[in-house]
């Protein structure tokens, strides 16, 4: 498996590399990922043509990457002999074991900025990628491509000596701080190009072109190709010493030993070691120790199930989906691509549970389809749901539960929670004299993808006149922070018994969430109106506020589905979080925990004759529940050392022969480097206390 960027002039070239002699339009595709795909993303030119096109492709899928309309990105290409998959981040290829992958060494840099601040490119990006990369399995094989230089620019006549703000590009927003650092070496105050348009009001075009109209003592690090777009904005540049791109090729150092095993994982399915899984087990911690704080006991459940469980529920539809295969006793097995129908499973099976039942579990499920930004084909996630209560109370509960966990990773500002309530939306349907709720409903669904007379049209399709048409278009813009938008509703909602009840038992929800402190993230929008075959009642799906993200996860009230499965009848409400789109979320808004290892204390021996000894102390640190390492390889002192930082150890104890004989040994604190001797009978306690 081979990765090439996704988009833009790396990706054009790589393209037009790996396809060369192929029966490929390689001018037609690279062009659409780089220049034409381009200018529809920034301006909305051109766009229309462009969709269908790409839409009659299998090779190039659609996702969100422009700043006014989607842009077309390399999917996948399948060749006979090897399959190129387009990545958003180099770190996907490396992540995922590929073969080979394209990459310009400013990209490269970028992620690893993220990943650790403290890289050093004061040699260059060249220098600063070829050791890490090799570190991780990869060396450069190949520089192809034209150098690309990056450099301060100004549209004043000098370049300030301290500017009031420096503008970055948005895809390298840690590559143009650490640039523009260098540059002034003092601390400096920057912005991404894109905020500091919208701020001003401007368009989003070139960034040469914001910087051209941008207010004195507006700097900016950008890339600085041939001069030609910078003479035109007549713009003063200075490229910056040794930050110097070019596209280069990364072979994987495994697939040359002649080995015919595919090494890369399969698409949508990732390889996370120690130090990513790290990160992401912090953010499951979160969300479990949320869960157990709210009352949620936590259930196992088996990965795969009869093919026919899901066929209750979902029909062929999911079932297109999924991975099913026969077993070798002919049963129809499917791994599992939800848990909603075991759990009704388990609730049919046991008859005597007591309610409520309030369950939760994370572990892995798997769905064939497009992977994309957000959406993997191998994913974990937490299920939430509280069986045997249909109250407001429960509904509260389900989405302050989900808010909670936000608030706890830091992004409660960055995520809205979009409420309804299909019981609501009907009984406003059907107080203006309509009967096929259910197909209006699917309409309104389908809003936000139709302008104005689509949608209306849409309406008059099934059954409406105009005038019933632009009402349900004028309730379905209802939409606000839930405690304004629920007394705007109680004002403007017809007086009818359903309507009322529906209404007063948003009142109560809107009330509760209040209490539990989440209202502020919580807004009333008619048109949610999702999943019209599963939900009764409550719906609701999250998104993040900038709207660059598909939805982070959705929820609301199934009380109908444990009775499709059994004679029992349940209601129930619940939610997913999945952790494939909260990534994203937290990445961009760096609030990913930092990828690497933790250790509380290594203890390293001077010499043989003192492994006993030092042995001993680390069986005492453990059961202390502190996590300890000790010298396997036998190493020397300066490479145990070594090792120590790698594994980002707290402290280490200096187990040697003449300290013993004193009684003590030595604890270095590996953050400040300082030093002291401690008592052998002391140091067990002195270190739990100082880790607790």
């Amino acid at each position: 498996m081979f990765m090439l960027p996704e988009k833009g002039r790396n990706g054009g070239y790589a393209i037009e590399r790996e396809l060369k002699g192929r029966s490929y339009d390689i001018d037609w595709l690279s062009d659409i990922i780089n220049r034409r795909g381009k200018h529809a993303a920034k301006t909305g030119e051109g766009f229309e043509e462009i969709r269908q096109q790409v839409n009659s492709l299998d090779i190039v899928d659609l996702k969100y990457t422009g700043r006014l309309k989607p842009r077309p990105v390399l999917g996948q290409i399948e060749l006979t002999d090897k399959v190129l998959l387009g990545y958003e981040s180099p770190r996907e290829a490396w992540q995922r074991g590929c073969q080979k992958f394209y990459a310009g060494t400013d990209v490269v840099v970028e992620q690893l900025i993220k990943e650790s601040p403290d890289i050093d490119i004061t040699h260059g990006f060249e220098s600063a990628v070829i050791d890490i990369m090799y570190d991780r399995g990869y060396e450069l094989a190949e520089k192809v491509g034209h150098e690309v230089n990056w450099a301060i620019m100004t549209g004043c006549e000098q370049i300030p000596e301290k500017p009031v703000r420096v503008l970055v590009p948005e895809e390298f927003r840690h590559l143009g701080v650490a640039l523009a650092e260098e540059y002034w070496d003092i601390a400096i105050s920057t912005q991404t190009f894109d905020s500091y348009a919208e701020q001003r009001g401007v368009p989003h075009l070139d960034e040469e072109a914001i910087l051209a109209d941008a207010e004195p003592g507006i700097a900016g690090v950008y890339m600085f190709v041939s001069g030609s777009t910078v003479d035109r904005y007549d713009l003063t540049c200075d490229p910056i010493t040794g930050a110097v791109s070019r596209l280069c090729i990364f072979i994987n150092r495994a697939s040359q030993g002649g080995s015919m095993v595919e090494l890369s994982s399969l698409k949508g399915m990732y390889d996370r070691y120690p130090q990513q899984w790290a990160a992401y087990r912090k953010v499951i911690d979160t969300v479990e120790e949320t869960a157990m704080e709210f009352g949620f006991r936590e259930i196992n459940t088996p990965a795969i199930e009869r093919t026919e469980l899901f066929e209750v529920k979902s029909g062929e539809e999911l079932l297109e989906q999924t991975y099913n295969f026969e077993d070798k006793g002919g049963r129809d097995i499917t791994l599992i691509a939800e848990q909603t129908p075991t759990r009704a499973r388990l609730v049919q099976k046991r008859k005597n549970l007591k309610t409520p039942l309030k369950w939760f579990d994370t572990s892995k499920r798997w769905r064939y389809e497009q992977a994309q930004k957000g959406r993997d084909r191998e994913f974990y996630q937490t299920d939430f749901d509280i069986f045997g209560v249909e109250s407001v109370e429960a509904d509260a509960e389900v989405i302050a539960c989900a808010a909670t966990i936000f608030k706890k990773l830091n992004v409660d500002e960055n995520v809205v929670f979009l409420i309804n309530d299909r019981e609501l939306t009907e009984a406003l349907l059907e107080s203006t004299g309509i009967d096929n709720t259910t197909e209006v409903m699917k309409v309104i669904d389908n809003k936000e993808k139709l302008n104005n007379e689509e949608f209306l049209r849409s309406l008059e399709n099934r059954g409406l006149d105009r005038e019933q048409a632009e009402e349900i278009d004028s309730l379905s813009e209802i939409s606000g922070p839930i405690v304004e938008t629920v007394t705007e509703l109680v004002d403007r909602a017809p007086d009818d018994a359903r309507v009322n009840e529906a209404v007063e038992r948003m009142q109560s929800l809107a009330s509760a969430l209040e209490t539990y402190g989440v209202a502020d993230m919580c807004r009333l929008d008619l048109s949610i109106v999702r999943g019209l075959a599963y939900y009764t009642g409550l719906v609701f799906e999250a998104f993040d506020t900038e709207g660059e993200l598909r939805s982070l996860f959705g929820g609301g009230r199934y009380d109908n589905l444990v009775g499709l499965f059994g004679e029992q009848e349940m209601p129930a409400v619940g939610f997913a979080f999945g952790y494939s789109t909260t990534y994203w979320l937290l990445e961009e808004t760096g609030n990913w925990p930092a990828e690497e290892v933790q250790t509380d204390v290594y203890v390293l021996t001077v010499s043989d004759d003192v492994r006993s000894t030092a042995l001993d102390f680390a069986i005492n640190l453990r059961q202390r529940d502190l996590v300890v390492e000790t010298d396997l390889a036998n190493r020397s002192v300066g490479n145990q050392f070594s090792y120590a930082d790698s594994i980002n150890a707290e402290y280490v104890i200096v187990v040697g022969k003449n300290d013993l004989a004193d009684g003590v040994v030595t604890v270095r604190n590996m953050r400040t480097g300082d030093e002291e001797f401690v008592g052998t009978s002391e140091v067990v306690d002195s270190l739990a206390t100082e880790l607790a």
